[in-house]
Order: C-alpha cells, then sequence, then structure tokens
C-alpha cells in the first residue's frame, strides 16, 4: 500500500486539489477526508473524522489500520492519495493539534508520503482571516492577530473570538516535525506561489513524488475568492449579531444568503481583489518571519526570496 498525504495548508490551493486535480489522477484511489464526511463515511473519513473531533486517547489506532488496509484492497489500488487540510491542524486552535495529528498519522499508517504546500505568512493570514468572516465569526484584523501594543502577542484560548499566534507562523518547526516523524526523502514541502505562478510544474512535482501519472491541470481557478473590504465589513456587522439570533435565523435562510457572501458573489467580482487587511499589518507579520523564512528556505533548498517571503 503506497499512501501519499496531502496535509494542508488550509488555504493553500486546497479545494482545487480535492475537487478537481486529485480525483482525476487516474492511477492512484483518491479519498477526501472533509470535516463533516456524508454518510456513509468510509475508514479513511472515518478516522480524520475522530482524529479531529473526538478525545485522541479513545482513538483505536489499531482497528482504523485494519479497516484502512481492507478498505484500500478491496478498492483494487496499489496507490493511494488522501486529502484533508485539517491534518495540519486547526487555525482556529493556532495548530495546537498538529502534533497529535502528525503522531496518529504515523500510528495508522504505514511509511506514508507527506505533502505539505505552505503559503506566505501574510497572504495566509488575510486569506484565513476572510474565511473565518464567512464562517459566522467576527473580529477585527488587529484582534484576530492578537497585534497589541506595537507587538504580536500569544493566543487568547479564552477569547470569545476567532484569534492565532502570528509569531508561531513559523513553518519550519512544522516541517522539521514530519521529518522528523516520517523521514526527509518521504515529506514533500512546496509554496503555494508556485502553483499560483504555474501550476502545471508544481503538481507535476507532486505527482513524481507520490509516484503516480500527472495529468493536465485544467479548470484552474480560484474555488474560495476572499471578501472585499466592503462584503467584510458587512459579515462583521451582521456576525456580530447575538448567537441565539443567528442560531434561530440559520434554521430558515441558508447560509449562502448571507448578506456577505451575496456581495462576494455580485459585487465584489466587479471591486477587483482588494485587500481586507491593513497593508500595516500584513507587513509586520512577514517581517516577523523573515529570518525563520531564509532558514525554512535553507532547509527545503527553495528560493524563498524569489517569492517574497525573505
Amino acid at each position: 500500500m503506497d499512501i501519499t498525504i496531502h496535509v494542508g495548508l488550509s488555504k493553500a490551493a486546497s479545494t482545487y486539489l480535492q475537487e478537481t486535480y486529485l480525483p482525476r489522477v487516474p492511477d492512484a484511489l483518491f479519498v477526501h477526508a472533509p470535516y463533516r464526511p456524508e454518510p456513509p463515511a468510509n475508514p479513511v473519513q472515518q478516522f480524520v473524522y475522530e482524529l479531529l473531533f473526538r478525545n485522541p486517547a479513545r482513538l483505536d489506532r489499531a482497528r482504523f489500520k485494519a479497516e484502512i488496509a481492507a478498505f484500500v484492497a478491496a478498492s483494487g489500488r496499489s496507490k493511494v492519495i488522501i486529502s484533508s487540510e485539517a491534518l495540519f491542524g486547526t487555525p482556529f486552535q493556532n495548530h495546537s493539534d498538529f502534533c497529535t495529528n502528525a503522531q496518529a498519522i504515523a500510528d495508522v499508517f504505514d511509511d506514508p508520503k507527506i505533502w505539505l504546500v505552505l503559503r506566505r505568512q501574510d497572504r495566509w493570514l488575510e486569506s484565513t482571516y476572510s474565511q473565518f468572516l464567512k464562517a459566522g465569526l467576527s473580529t477585527t484584523p488587529e484582534r484576530f492577530t492578537n497585534y497589541r501594543d506595537g507587538a504580536f502577542s500569544e493566543y487568547r484560548w479564552i477569547y470569545g473570538g476567532p484569534n492565532l499566534d502570528v509569531r508561531d507562523l513559523d513553518w519550519r518547526p512544522f516541517v522539521e516535525h514530519y521529518q522528523a516523524l516520517f523521514g526527509v526523502d518521504q515529506v514533500l514541502v512546496q509554496p503555494f506561489e508556485r502553483f499560483a505562478e504555474d501550476p502545471q510544474p508544481f503538481l507535476d512535482r507532486f505527482c513524481a513524488f507520490a509516484g503516480v501519472t500527472p495529468h493536465e491541470a485544467d479548470d484552474v481557478e480560484r474555488k474560495n475568492a476572499s471578501l472585499s473590504p466592503v462584503s467584510a465589513f458587512v459579515a462583521r456587522a451582521v456576525n456580530a449579531t447575538p448567537m441565539n439570533v443567528k442560531l434561530a435565523v440559520k434554521r430558515y435562510v441558508p447560509s449562502q444568503m448571507h448578506p456577505a457572501l451575496i456581495l462576494n458573489r455580485t459585487l465584489d467580482p466587479l471591486l477587483g481583489r482588494r485587500r481586507i487587511f491593513p497593508q500595516w499589518l500584513a507587513t509586520a507579520a512577514l517581517e516577523h518571519h523573515r529570518d525563520n523564512n531564509r532558514a525554512l528556505a535553507a532547509l527545503l533548498g527553495e528560493d524563498l526570496a524569489a517569492l517574497g517571503y525573505c
């Protein structure tokens, strides 16, 4: 059983990969493991679901290992590609479940290959902030990044809103942990910006790593466009509605009828891709990690300076 696991990041082409490219790989069984799998879930999807939402001490690793092996054997495929950006860790929880998830993968899968797509910190922050607003949460960019008194501060786990610790977005320790756990040759790390520049060589490199046949990268378009400043303002205002009111309305109104999402579909394309993060805040986040990114570039042997990381 030759397994490659795409672990994320979130907001780094995962929707395109899961919906368009990976299902068309001709010589592999592809399994998308979403946060909420539609029943009946296959063993891979059920494993990821329980890993994310149950007490990890109750995760029956031996059972899942046997069930997944039987599931793959029944498929008749020798190559398997699994994708779940949640495996990298939950942004809502400051990726605090990263190590738990990585160890569970090591326990359940024999010698898996790990595929990680990284994204420059400033752009990842803005895209993740937009996604949080789309999810119904309300906060400002400064509170989201815990930027106070001229510096980034710690993740506030009791705080009643979305936030994270920008200082923890040094990607190098995450990469090193995967390499230590699975082996350097078993981990492929690629910057999202290479995909944005030219998706075909980016995807060809992945296919060579996974040992599968590449195919044309068609239908390459942004699947989850960020909000504009106008729709982001509307989202923050509407999402600040008391929770009991939001839950009552949600019973009768589909999520796609959220005023901000309506604007996102209609007005935002006319406004262009304007940034919703203050430029000074995005710059501060990137400046905080420039030295870290230089170390990451050396680790990967990748020219990240050409992509604006350092």
